[in-house]
């Protein structure tokens, strides 16, 4: 068994020691290009989000990003998938969740709503990613139609955009689609 040690700044005292495993195996600790508390655990080390009221730093657990497009929105059209915004995501897991905001002109009528995140441009999410609001007969609408996406896993092995989508089959007259994606790394 090797090990390392590294003697401690003029801080403080005391050492720190890496120990090889017990296996023939080789083993990778790579620290983040931040300054960061490290936490460890059996199978990895963790930088620390924040314990303040200020941004978790990009690639530690509690990194947050997030995109927002204002009413009214990008145009509709009917029973046709279109992408509301998108963010990109570095590799890692997030947990992505999304709100859409559907607008109409005073005569549109509304037949159902799809809604949610995907990993391909203007199409449906997996099983899971989306949601769907279906009305019993077409109704016309008077308000806007907002809804909140599902909390949706993705692990990733790269970088990714990761879409906001949306589907409104709609007639009559105009409907548009606005709305915010957010994504939190979680490990």
């Amino acid at each position: 068994m090797s090990s390392i040690a590294v003697t401690a700044s003029a801080t403080g005292t005391g050492t720190v020691s890496l120990v090889a495993p017990v296996t023939n195996s080789d083993r990778t600790i790579t620290l983040p290009d931040a300054t960061a508390t490290l936490l460890s655990n059996a199978t990895q080390l963790v930088g620390n989000g924040t314990t303040t009221n200020n941004n978790a730093a990009a690639g530690v657990v509690g990194e947050l990003i997030s995109s927002n497009v204002v009413s009214p929105g990008v145009s509709l059209t009917t029973a046709t998938f279109a992408n509301i915004t998108t963010i990109s995501l570095t590799a890692g897991d997030w947990d992505v969740s999304g709100v859409v905001g559907v607008t109409t002109g005073a005569t549109t009528t509304i037949a159902y709503i799809n809604y949610g995140v995907s990993t391909t441009s203007a199409t449906d999410g997996a099983l899971g990613q989306m949601g769907s609001l279906t009305t019993p007969a077409t109704i016309a609408a008077t308000i806007d139609f907002v809804v909140s996406a599902p909390v949706t896993r993705l692990s990733l092995a790269s970088t990714t955009t990761v879409y906001l989508v949306t589907r409104v089959s709609f007639a009559v007259s105009t409907a548009n689609a606005y709305g915010v994606i957010r994504a939190r790394r979680v490990r």
